[in-house]
């Protein structure tokens, strides 16, 4: 008797010990779950790109210069002479006013490496009788590009500009050059009035809503050549590539160098349009039939309570233009697409499913789309878990209780 006695206790610790384990096992199965949930980055990343680039910056009011010792007062390195320029540099300007504006100077000075944004009509970069200025490396966004008057000596190097107005404006230049700039989504590109004696070399002027370069009937002995012009007119109205209203415009370099046009015809020499009756005599075809690429980004769910969930694209294309998103039935406005990632809050999004669309298109009307389904569900712990880690918690639960009956009976 006492044998079975001591039989049937053994079994019982045997189970309750194996069922105890079980539920480690469980409960360990379940915190892995859920911080599988709170960490995998791939679903939705908490990092904004465009957050991540302008780290480096620093924001600023807007910049007002009148003379050459302003730029001691708004704090400038160097000294003003040629080897060592006045430098600002790795700012970050938003602004309802121009961004920087520079007047009545003539110390040698760069802008460089900037973000600058600018609203209700001003510009992000406004020289005025300035003289030895340079922007160099910056991003100008928004409304009023960037605009020299009555100035000379001025170089403009490697700055994109999209969204504006008109990208680069000089009005009254002398000597001055445009060299490695980007402009695209802008209603024009470049226009020169009343300038003379300047170089417009390796710039790439796609996707204006208008012209994408225009010299007017006062300006002359200007060369244009080793640039990058096309799908201009984006509006479908009677503007295009190219108007040269001037004189003695050159648009080669008279040996082997000229322009690429997205509607040259691969014949002969490229007329350019207007009543300077300019050729470029050795244009190129200027062609993309590469759409965008995008990588997926993968379905999810987040909690209604979370904040700071962010969907990202990874997207490229050598030739951005622009891109809209359509939230379940609602198309957003379409936007300025700079290259880089894309980026969409998902937090004010509502209780329930929802698709998120985008649609990327390059300057040559290219296209590449990707959907993404997100669902938002209620959480019950305060931000701990969605209603997924809820119902997995209480599969652990249930089996916990579970135990504890059968235990009590084995008992």
């Amino acid at each position: 008797m006492y044998n079975q006695w001591a039989s049937v206790s053994i079994m019982r610790r045997a189970v309750g010990t194996f069922l105890i384990v079980l539920l480690i096992m469980l409960l360990a199965a379940d915190w892995q779950f859920i911080k599988n949930m709170e960490s995998d980055p791939e679903p939705v990343r908490i990092i904004n790109f465009r957050s991540e680039k302008l780290a480096q910056h620093q924001k600023v009011d807007s910049i007002h210069i009148r003379n050459n010792a302003d730029f001691e007062l708004v704090g400038a390195t160097g000294s003003g002479t040629p080897l060592e320029p006045y430098i600002l540099e790795n700012l970050e300007i938003n602004s309802s006013r121009t961004c920087i504006l520079v007047e009545d100077t003539t110390a040698h000075f760069s802008i460089s490496n900037c973000i600058l944004e600018s609203y209700d009509g001003w510009f992000a970069v406004q020289f005025i009788n300035v003289v030895n200025g340079r922007v160099v490396g910056c991003d100008c966004r928004r409304f009023g590009g960037i605009t020299i008057a009555d100035s000379a000596d001025i170089t403009i190097e490697d700055t994109t500009v999209c969204g504006s107005s008109i990208g680069i404006y000089l009005n009254r230049v002398e000597n001055s050059s445009i060299r490695g700039c980007t402009m695209f989504y802008n209603y024009w590109g470049i226009q020169l009035v009343r300038t003379n004696n300047s170089q417009m070399q390796e710039n790439t002027i796609y996707g204006n809503w208008h012209n994408g370069f225009t010299i007017d009937d006062s300006s002359s002995n200007n060369t244009v050549y080793g640039n990058f012009i096309g799908w201009n007119n984006a509006a479908n109205l009677e503007w295009s590539n190219a108007i040269d209203n001037g004189y003695n415009n050159i648009f080669d370099d008279g040996i082997s160098i000229g322009n690429s046009w997205s509607d040259y015809d691969g014949s002969g020499a490229y007329v350019i349009s207007g009543i300077g009756n300019s050729l470029d005599s050795f244009p190129q075809l200027f062609e993309d039939n590469v759409p965008p690429s995008i990588t997926h980004s993968a379905d999810t769910i987040i909690d209604i309570d979370s904040v700071g969930n962010i969907l990202t694209w990874v997207t490229h294309d050598e030739y951005p233009h622009a891109y809209r998103i359509r939230e379940d039935d609602r198309d957003l406005p379409m936007t300025p697409w700079i290259g880089g990632n894309v980026t969409f809050s998902l937090d004010r999004l509502e209780q329930g499913p929802h698709e998120i669309n985008i649609t990327l298109y390059d300057g040559a009307g290219n296209e590449a789309a990707d959907g993404v389904l997100i669902l938002v569900l209620y959480s019950y712990l305060g931000g701990f878990g969605t209603e997924l880690v809820m119902f997995a918690s209480g599969i652990t639960l249930t089996i916990f209780i579970a135990i504890i009956i059968l235990i009590r009976k084995l008992s």
